[in-house]
């Protein structure tokens, strides 16, 4: 087993030990598995919560820092574009709303952002590929995407510290 197999695994073992039992008392009581209970409080709690951190979704707003430069302007424009884009184009309401049920239920609310990138072989003016001085061809980026995704909490698993900067890495199982 390598050192970072050793390492996830102990980590999740750690995880396990800190959220499980709690978050599986906290669904059961939210999902109202327990037939004892004859008002959902619990529920109505966690749903005026979830409504009072996450109501709509937000309005990007990509400035710069230098005065005057037309060029950054221009940049910011596009990102603020660009981000408004996905969330409008992708499923990032439901996602942000699973991930913040996660985070009112278990402690534990995760979004993945992924890079998706599509690569081309570059080819010449009559359409023939291009190639480096090793005989491989000359690869451009085709197609780019940026995607935010609700990740299950039972599924990541960081490095334990006393604060994020202490921890090294995180995993995606």
């Amino acid at each position: 087993m390598t050192d970072w197999i050793k390492k996830i695994k102990a980590c999740e073992k750690k995880l396990k030990e800190k959220h499980e039992s709690e978050a599986k008392e906290s669904e059961c009581h939210y999902y109202n598995d327990d037939s004892d209970v004859e008002f959902p409080i619990y529920w109505s709690s966690i749903q005026v919560q979830r409504s009072a951190l996450f109501a709509k979704a937000p309005n990007p707003e990509i400035r710069t820092r230098i005065a005057g430069d037309d060029a950054a302007k221009d940049i910011a424009q596009i990102l603020e574009d660009v981000i408004v884009y996905e969330i409008d184009n992708h499923d990032f309401h439901n996602d942000f709303k699973r991930t913040i049920l996660d985070y009112l239920l278990v402690d534990k609310g995760v979004l993945r952002v992924n890079y998706n990138v599509k690569n081309v072989v570059q080819r010449n003016s009559i359409g023939m590929p291009i190639f480096d001085g090793n005989g491989e061809p000359l690869l451009a980026i085709g197609d780019e995407s940026v995607t935010i995704d609700h990740w299950p909490w039972k599924r990541f698993v960081y490095d334990i510290g006393k604060d994020w900067n202490e921890c090294e890495w995180i995993a995606y199982k």
